[in-house]
């Protein structure tokens, strides 16, 4: 009997995924590593709920403040809510998606933004490649894109399948004041 349930307990550990030391006792997106490459790793997310805003490139602050909003309280529960990481964005050609991850004890019931602009997304179980890179400030779109360009060159070096619908994810798991140990990545959908 202590056997089983020394075996049961172990089995049960296995599927709780610590959270990553960049997350900084933030939560974050879980994910299992399904391949390490040179530059890149391959990673399967499980599924998650976000809050998101649709914007153009140019007004990621006023983006971000809509988002902030709803986690301190405008919603339709007047509830605040725990900020998580990363701020994930999506860029594609002229737009970007700015979201935040609802925290998974509100995945199932998240409260409806106020603002009309300020939308709640679900994603299914998916799987990114991803290049982590730490730069010392908090990176442009620029830096992001050469990331993104770099990762792209090194997945069709290495004969990878992938999908830039939209181009391609950026995740920031720092405050703008951060300077140092700055974790940051970008994200391509495998095909």
């Amino acid at each position: 009997m202590a056997l089983l349930v020394l075996a049961i307990s172990l089995t049960l550990s296995q599927l709780v995924l610590a959270a990553p030391d960049f997350c900084k006792n933030l939560e974050c997106p879980q994910y299992k590593v399904i391949q390490n490459f040179a530059n890149y790793e391959l990673r399967e997310y499980a599924p998650t709920v976000w809050v998101s805003v649709d914007t153009d490139r140019r007004s990621s602050s006023l983006a971000f403040r809509k988002l902030f909003d709803y986690i301190r309280g405008a919603n339709n529960v007047e509830k605040s809510i725990e900020m998580t990481a990363p701020v994930l964005s999506s860029y594609s050609k002229d737009t970007m998606v700015m979201s935040f991850m609802v925290p998974s004890e509100l995945s199932e019931n998240p409260p409806t933004p106020n603002d009309a602009d300020v939308y709640i997304q679900r994603v299914p179980r998916t799987q990114f490649y991803v290049r982590a890179f730490s730069p010392l400030f908090a990176p442009s779109y620029s830096t992001y894109s050469r990331q993104f360009r770099q990762l792209k060159d090194d997945l069709i070096k290495d004969g990878n399948s992938y999908t830039v619908d939209p181009r391609f994810f950026t995740a920031g798991y720092d405050g703008p004041w951060t300077s140092s140990k700055r974790h940051n990545e970008v994200w391509i959908t495998k095909a």
